[in-house]
């Protein structure tokens, strides 16, 4: 039997509780009537492959979306990625590659992005972790940052003069407004 090691986060949605992604594992588990448990995505391989023999590496930051959908951040791949309905993956932004920088979701860098937060419009806020950054991807598909200027720490301020520490999580409240905090 595999047992879920490092457990980061759980997503609830109306009649259905997704249990923690197990990132050592890079599996999502599904919680099934008693006893059972399902693998909802991902081979237990880590990798970056879309559709339905999907894998993952390292998902962490768990949010649903309105119609179903299970947002995640990637965080061995540098991408936001999406769990559908119908059990495929897809890649919402990211090259994979570790970096920088703003723009088209596909050619947008992330630097292991460790939570992410679903607004009722579609907008998708971004805890870059190594990036400093909390960002937003906008429902055309556009990578904006809105806080952080790259470095470490604590500083309130505006757009980038924020500092922002590398272990923190997103999430948006019932107001909408994005929050962010640190995980201890």
């Amino acid at each position: 039997m595999k047992y879920l090691v490092a457990a980061i986060a759980v997503a609830l949605t109306a009649g259905c509780a997704t249990p923690p992604a197990d990132p050592e594992a890079s599996v999502f588990p599904k919680i099934l009537p008693f006893p059972a448990v399902r693998t909802m995505a991902g081979d237990g391989q880590p990798g970056a492959v879309d559709g339905s023999a999907a894998r993952v590496n390292r998902p962490h930051g768990l949010s649903y979306a309105k119609e179903g959908s299970l947002f995640f951040a990637d965080r061995g791949n540098h991408q936001v990625r999406v769990l559908r309905p119908d059990g495929t993956v897809a890649t919402v932004a990211g090259t994979g590659k570790a970096g920088f920088a703003d723009g088209p979701a596909k050619t947008a860098q992330f630097n292991e992005p460790i939570a992410v937060a679903v607004e009722r419009t579609g907008t998708i806020y971004v805890a870059d972790r190594n990036n400093h950054r909390v960002r937003k991807i906008t429902p055309d598909g556009m990578v904006v940052t809105l806080a952080g200027d790259g470095q470490a720490g604590y500083a309130d301020g505006f757009e980038f003069t924020v500092k922002v520490p590398a272990n923190y999580q997103a999430h948006i409240d019932t107001a909408q407004i994005i929050r962010s905090e640190e995980r201890r």
